[in-house]
């Protein structure tokens, strides 16, 4: 059996520690460039490694895990604007920053908010 002494963590298994490490290195950047994800929220990149020797403990069986936590993405967050008609349904519509049909600075026109229109809770019942 071939065998050869372990001097850096890049040599272990190949490179194939050191090739893992780095593919989780890539997801810890592409997720602190994600706008969606909090940019102060810490990420963490661990690497475990675990020795179960022989019972004569003349070799062990080692193993390598390499486990990234990322930040989460942040919860959506709208404000609604609620009326209550005369017939007694409820209209909802999105609040939003912008005018419809307003030109922003893109050069498109903003959309109309979602409106949304809500039975009375005694037609829901009957229905």
């Amino acid at each position: 059996m071939a065998s050869r002494e372990i001097t850096s963590l890049d040599q272990l298994m190949d490179g194939a520690v050191k090739e893992r490490f780095h593919k989780e290195l890539e997801k810890v950047w592409n997720n602190i460039f994600d706008f969606r994800t909090s940019a102060r929220k810490a990420r963490t990149i661990a690497l475990i490694f675990k020795f179960i020797p022989s019972e004569r403990r003349d070799a062990a069986s080692m193993v390598a895990d390499v486990q990234v936590k990322l930040a989460p993405p942040e919860a959506l967050q709208q404000t609604v604007l609620m009326h209550l008609c005369d017939d007694g349904t409820v209209q909802v519509t999105e609040h939003t920053d912008q005018l419809p049909g307003q030109i922003g600075v893109d050069g498109e026109e903003a959309p109309l908010p979602n409106i949304v229109q809500f039975k009375r809770l005694d037609d829901q019942a009957n229905a």
